[in-house]
């Protein structure tokens, strides 16, 4: 699973290459949500500061799909429209957006992209006037982007073609690092990576708010010895890796 993950990753690399670099795109605002999006636009960052070029404001919001934990159980999530003050807040000091950068490890039948992109639109309603561009960055899962393109301009640009399994790049981290994490206990790949890249995972309140929650991470530095040089060694490795991924 480290082989794909590590395809994926490379392609991840060479796509905002593309976009950034070779076609001078100049991204406003690089959006994320969930687990897997904020570890990726972690990710995309690392890759802007590779290539030296400015990163953008971002924006990651504990979006939830459904009730429950697993992708397809229960209900559809009824409560992120109380994150809308705080996407506001965020967008604020965003004079002009234009190019949105949104990345996902995965994208399947777009509930997430789309619920995203209705709440930028409640919080800056000019956008849909001014339909800005949106790059949606992620592994291909036979995704039908045509029916966002009546909220925005997209450019659809797949990294990868979607595997047998999900979630790919969660599965990034070297084994020799991954050995030392699993003497803390086991845990989910995407909170793994989260807490490598020094990054909280999402939570509900008791009133149905979604929230960012630093408890894991903070465990994990009070518990693993040297956490923070484990990270310092991860961090290192992606970044060789986005050396090597570059395209001339």
């Amino acid at each position: 699973m480290q082989e794909k993950a590590k395809s994926n990753f490379e392609g991840l690399v060479r796509i905002i290459t593309s976009l950034v670099r070779d076609k001078k795109i100049q991204v406003d605002l690089i959006v994320g949500a969930g687990n897997t999006g904020i570890a990726m636009v972690k990710l995309s960052e690392l890759i802007f500061d590779e290539l030296n070029i400015h990163i953008p404001p971002k924006l990651v919001i504990p979006y939830y799909r459904f009730t429950k934990a697993h992708v397809g159980e229960g209900e559809p999530f009824q409560y992120n429209n109380i994150l809308l003050p705080e996407i506001k807040e965020k967008l604020s000091s965003i004079e002009n957006i234009q190019n949105i950068l949104f990345v996902d490890d995965e994208i399947g039948g777009g509930r997430t992209v789309k619920g995203v992109i209705e709440l930028i639109f409640q919080a800056r309603q000019e956008l849909s006037q001014n339909k800005p561009t949106l790059y949606i960055v992620a592994e291909d899962r036979s995704y039908n982007w045509q029916g966002l393109s009546t909220l925005i301009n997209v450019q659809y640009c797949p990294f990868a073609e979607g595997g047998p399994r999900g979630n790919a790049i969660s599965h990034i981290v070297p084994s020799e690092i991954h050995e030392i994490i699993k003497t803390y206990g086991s845990l989910d790949p995407k909170e793994e990576l989260n807490a490598l890249l020094d990054l909280p995972i999402k939570d509900k309140k008791e009133d149905e708010k979604p929230i960012w929650s630093y408890d894991l991470l903070n465990d994990l530095k009070l518990k693993v010895a040297n956490f923070h040089e484990i990270q310092s060694k991860f961090e290192s490795y992606l970044r060789d890796l986005i050396k090597e991924s570059t395209p001339n």
